[in-house]
């Protein structure tokens, strides 16, 4: 399982940001603000999201305390054979290593009888880097060991987006148990790299050791204060040649950059709420479907087809005053593969999430959920499971207890809690306590904390109320 969001805020529904996660819930304030543009609030504790995940290993089963004349350092797992192979047979087909960040620059939600409005601006930053199990057992092994005469695929891609996000939140209640709610969005991109084709295969024959490569990669970016005009191979100086590429360092307003509304996109979140009985409450939400349009200084790379490596012809190099062994390999390549360059603007879309949950209310101050959220990234599905317990001890103080399988990792017990003083709401969550005391042993880490204004608001246990 594979999960890249702070699930443990879903069920804590009277802070407004549990709405990021279901649309359909609103909070039991009249009226609830924040963002880091608060007055002091938004700098002293600035609303944040960070997650960090890897679904492929942990900081411990790469470096770790060395045993006999080693017990004094650090050593990697490739120092040990049996270490080694064990830690390459854990890994995946493919693995994913992430970070995700959000910063709520501001959010605003108004109840009004049984509807809410809400608006809200967000600074998201998304990084993927994905790998293949090939890859990682050629760098220990090279191409000798486990991978000859096979079919080696690498499947290496690195996918950043950094965009703005402005929503407008609308929710109602239907009747007395259905509760829906949906936020439409305008995106406007800051910079982006997106890797759209990532094959790259390599067989070494077991026999006469020819080495077999094809290429299927396409590579899309936008990056600000960068522009690149051409990019060719050029068989007289054998290599690659940039023409006009400029880096506009000197140039580039930062003001400029940060308010563009060139890069535009769309979004939309749709969710539900169904309270059956006075015990369980259904939720099902799906987030971020969309796409933005790259235009802005957009670039695509794209690089096919097959070569096939036997040797080099030893009498070129020695009857030549300029070729050496390198020129006629990269001239053999780029003859073979052929790669492109064009400034053509692209599309890319949101990774979408999905989440079906449900909760089962015990009495006025316990209930019980549980949580399945799949998000999808490079067509295929990736998922986790969020248990929790959730505490409603006064109208001042709600805390939440999860467990979650996410990132391939079976120890990930979380901690939330909703503190309400005077007009100020303070607000931590967290999936992976144990991964924040020691992340050594963590394949997730992630938080999400800040500070809003509330006023007027009623009971604390939204979810008990039909």
């Amino acid at each position: 399982m594979h999960g890249q969001q702070n699930n443990s805020i879903y069920f804590l529904n009277n802070v407004q940001q549990s709405s990021q996660l279901n649309p359909s819930i609103s909070n039991n304030c009249k009226f609830s603000i924040g963002g880091i543009i608060m007055p002091v609030t938004g700098q002293i504790l600035p609303p944040i999201y960070f997650n960090y995940g890897n679904n492929g290993f942990a900081y411990k089963n790469i470096i770790y305390p060395g045993e006999g004349l080693q017990s004094d350092s650090l050593v990697t797992v490739f120092s040990n054979l049996s270490d080694a192979t064990q830690f390459m047979n854990q890994l995946r087909k493919t693995n994913y290593l992430a970070f995700e960040s959000n910063i709520d620059i501001i959010q605003a939600t108004l109840n009004f009888r049984n509807q809410a409005f809400s608006f809200s601006i967000t600074d998201k930053i998304i990084t993927r880097f994905y790998y293949g199990e090939d890859f990682m057992r050629f760098l220990y092994e090279l191409n000798g060991k486990n991978l000859l005469g096979t079919n080696a695929n690498f499947t290496l891609g690195y996918d950043f987006n950094y965009y703005r996000e402005y929503a407008f939140g609308y929710q109602r209640d239907i009747n007395e148990k259905l509760s829906i709610g949906a936020k439409a969005k305008v995106l406007f991109g800051k910079a982006n790299i997106y890797t759209e084709n990532n094959s790259f295969q390599w067989r070494t024959d077991a026999i006469d050791y020819t080495y077999y490569f094809n290429t299927d990669l396409k590579i899309n970016y936008s990056i600000p204060a960068f522009t690149l005009d051409n990019l060719y191979y050029s068989d007289s100086l054998h290599s690659f040649v940039i023409e006009d590429s400029v880096a506009d360092v000197d140039m580039f307003d930062a003001i400029d950059y940060f308010t563009n509304n060139e890069n535009r996109g769309l979004g939309l979140d749709l969710g539900a709420t169904y309270i059956l009985n006075n015990q369980f409450t259904f939720y099902g939400s799906i987030i971020d479907l969309g796409f933005i349009k790259w235009k802005t200084n957009s670039n695509t790379l794209t690089n096919n087809g097959d070569f096939i490596f036997s040797g080099i012809d030893v009498s070129r190099v020695l009857n030549s005053d300029s070729l050496s062994f390198q020129d006629i390999l990269m001239d053999t390549i780029f003859h073979s593969t052929e790669v492109k360059f064009n400034n053509t603007a692209y599309s890319k879309f949101l990774p979408t999430k999905i989440y079906l949950g449900s909760t089962y209310t015990l009495n006025e101050k316990i209930a019980f959920g549980i949580l399945v959220r799949g998000e999808i990234f490079q067509r295929k599905l990736h998922s986790s499971l969020t248990l929790s317990s959730n505490f409603y001890l006064s109208r001042k103080f709600q805390t939440a207890v999860t467990y979650s399988i996410l990132n391939n990792s079976f120890l990930n017990f979380g901690l939330g809690f909703i503190y309400n003083t005077g007009p100020f709401q303070f607000y931590i969550v967290n999936d992976n306590i144990t991964g924040m005391i020691f992340p050594q042993t963590a394949r997730n880490i992630n938080f999400r904390f800040g500070i809003n204004w509330v006023f007027g608001c009623g009971v604390t246990n939204t979810t008990l109320i039909e």
